[in-house]
């Protein structure tokens, strides 16, 4: 299965990249996938049903999920005939025949046990037979018996719905009134603007149009569904930052219509709205958590919106309400998780500035917090300030403030001094968490032995994680391990995250030590990057310095 899964994405991948170029190449690359995987779809396995009234018979599980998929895939590239050949293949393993007299599969011996335990896949086929028939009667809703399965396939079904009648010549108001007065009739707003925009596994009716090449009515789509997102009907009763300014609201809205190249300025101004609406709780209020979370969210689509210059806003209304958080270390961590955020909003020196005030605040507080705490702020330091890999936690990537300026290098102006405080700041705490920690139980100190030796190594004090390492609580074992873990980070780092053409920065001032053989000048003027004279930050430049790495 994990073959096929990969195949899936391979498609995902040349769908996407028809969809936003248009080039015929990319799309008889996804019809050519798309074929090979339904054919092996059809072929998987089946597996035993564990219990209950079919207990120990055979279902077929991964050839409804993957034949499902595979019709999908196929309506998605444009081979409509082998789409409902498909389509109809499955329905017969669900006992569902006759539908197509084109297409005469028999009932599987498995149907019924296959209907039983498995359904999670006539959501997709009740949408595909939509597109593909536009039949008053969809015989994949006919299969469901649960208000959950019902309501999914509804999802998808006005998906496809939508996106027929505005290729028949329909307005966009008129092509989703139906859709949407069902929806909103029933409580279920979000789903509406799921089945406009983008479906678990499946497009909605914005990318339906996009893959069939019409970039122009997926702009209209998408428009329309952020007018609904922020409309004070929807805002009221929807809860989740999730589907208001997380991946299933407003993320989802700014990287769609990028995605169809739409106005992302626009749309990202539309998390905007929503984000001013939510901070006045006339229609909605969101718990303090809430908030924060909501605030980050509209940070990430603002960047991505290119309305960067709005960040520094929001990012002083998100610090407004971390302060009303009671405890100290949550109030630390909370501060630091927008570090990198600020960063790729071109926010460098107000990302130095949030730093130094939670770290101006903690510090006086941490003789007297538990080891749990001090485990919360080391934790933090480690991945929101001076880390390599991207911190957990959240729905967005996130990177550490250090690694962001790497990626933003070209950007900073004032590189160096940024840096620099950031990476003193860093240290000062780490030598002030260390000894508190160590004064604890050797079971506290070995659980937070990792971090510590880590967090040292990736502010280049080696010396000080050497010594943590032979720390007497640590075994033969743990020190190999330990040894391993810092061998790693230092061969694995990367000064320039993301930027194919370099990767080290001795002084770091922002300017790459040399770049990568093979770097063209194309890819170099693309990175906006200079390399580095002086790469030891000495005032000789390299080419007259005896030791130009300060060596």
């Amino acid at each position: 299965m994990a073959f096929l899964n990969g195949v899936r994405l391979s498609i995902d991948d040349a769908l996407e990249s028809y969809a936003q170029s248009l080039d015929e190449s990319d799309l008889t690359q996804a019809k050519l996938l798309a074929n090979n995987y339904a054919q092996l779809a059809v072929k998987a396995g089946y597996r035993l049903v564990r219990s209950g009234e079919y207990k120990g018979q055979p279902y077929e599980q991964y050839k409804t999920l993957h034949g499902a998929w595979a019709a999908q895939y196929l309506y998605r590239a444009g081979e409509f005939e082998a789409a409902k050949d498909y389509t109809n293949q499955v329905l017969a393993m669900y006992g569902s025949t006759g539908f197509d007299s084109n297409y005469n599969y028999s009932t599987s011996a498995y149907s019924a046990a296959t209907l039983d335990n498995y359904t999670y896949p006539i959501q997709f086929l009740a949408g595909l037979i939509e597109g593909l028939y536009q039949s008053d009667e969809n015989p994949a809703i006919m299969l469901s018996d649960s208000e959950t399965d019902i309501n999914n396939a509804q999802e998808q079904v006005y998906g496809f719905n939508i996106a027929n009648r505005l290729l028949a010549g329909e307005d966009i108001n008129s092509a989703a009134a139906q859709a949407r007065s069902f929806f909103t009739e029933n409580g279920d707003y979000s789903e509406f603007f799921r089945a406009l925009t983008s479906l678990d596994n499946v497009p909605g009716t914005g990318l339906i149009l996009s893959e069939a090449g019409r970039n122009d009515l997926a702009q209209q789509v998408f428009t329309y569904a952020g007018d609904f997102l922020v409309s004070d009907e929807y805002i009221s009763k929807e809860l989740s930052t999730t589907v208001l300014t997380g991946y299933k609201g407003c993320k989802s809205l700014v990287d769609l219509t990028a995605r169809v190249g739409g106005d992302a300025a626009s749309a990202a101004n539309k998390c905007l709205t929503m984000l001013n609406t939510l901070n006045a709780g006339d229609v909605r209020t969101l718990s303090n958590s809430s908030s924060i979370t909501a605030h980050n969210q509209v940070m990430v689509s603002l960047i991505k919106g290119g309305l960067s210059e709005q960040v520094a806003g929001v990012h002083n209304q998100l610090l407004s309400y971390i302060a009303l958080d009671e405890d100290t270390e949550d109030r630390f961590e909370a501060r630091l998780e927008t570090l990198g955020y600020l960063v790729n909003a071109n926010q460098t020196s107000l990302a130095s500035t949030t730093l130094n005030d939670a770290i101006a605040e903690i510090t006086p507080a941490l003789n007297e917090l538990t080891s749990d705490q001090l485990e919360t702020i080391l934790a933090a330091v480690k991945a929101e300030v001076i880390g390599l890999e991207a911190a957990t936690g959240g729905e967005f990537e996130r990177y550490s403030m250090l690694s962001s300026m790497g990626t933003n290098a070209a950007n900073i102006s004032d590189f160096s001094a940024n840096y620099s405080n950031a990476k003193n700041q860093a240290s000062t705490l780490l030598n002030t968490l260390e000894p508190l920690i160590l004064g604890f139980a050797n079971t506290i100190i070995a659980d937070n032995m990792e971090d510590l030796v880590n967090s040292f190594t990736l502010i280049n004090d080696i010396t000080k994680a050497q010594s943590l390492i032979t720390n007497g609580v640590n075994g033969e074992a743990d020190q190999l391990e330990l040894y391993i873990g810092m061998t790693n980070l230092v061969a694995s780092r990367d000064d320039f995250r993301g930027i194919a053409i370099a990767s080290v920065d001795t002084d770091h001032d922002g300017l790459p030590n040399f770049f990568l053989p093979n770097s063209s000048d194309e890819d170099i003027a693309l990175a906006g990057l200079i390399a580095d004279q002086d790469a030891d930050n000495d005032g000789v430049i390299d080419s007259e310095d005896t030791t130009p790495l300060g060596i």
